[in-house]
């Protein structure tokens, strides 16, 4: 989706913005009230229902999602480290032997 963002946070663009092909800083007569602006192509997704496309693959793939609350990032990539190292020994945490795709 081409378009238009204008910010009062920054006086400059961010450096991920200007690697892209069709990327262009605003005048500032096209931001009018603001600091900053720039004119882009993203990519677009609507969340929800995104997300919701996405629970739907995992489920169908034998997937489960899990939610819970992460205190700190290193307790969750130390559990992820121990899930992996479970799945590449052939079970998972409860003992099940592992689907072999």
């Amino acid at each position: 989706m081409h378009g238009r963002i204008v910010t009062d946070f920054a006086e400059q663009s961010p450096p991920w913005a200007r690697v892209l092909p069709d990327f262009r800083e605003l005048c500032a007569a096209e931001h009018p009230g603001f600091r900053s602006g720039m004119a882009l192509t993203l990519s677009f997704a609507d969340m929800p229902t995104y997300l919701g496309y996405l629970h739907g693959r995992l489920r169908a793939g034998g997937g489960q999602l899990e939610i819970r609350h992460v205190g700190a990032l290193t307790r969750l990539l130390a559990a992820l480290r121990r899930r992996r190292v479970d799945r590449d020994a052939g079970s998972t945490r409860s003992g099940k032997q592992r689907r072999d795709r």
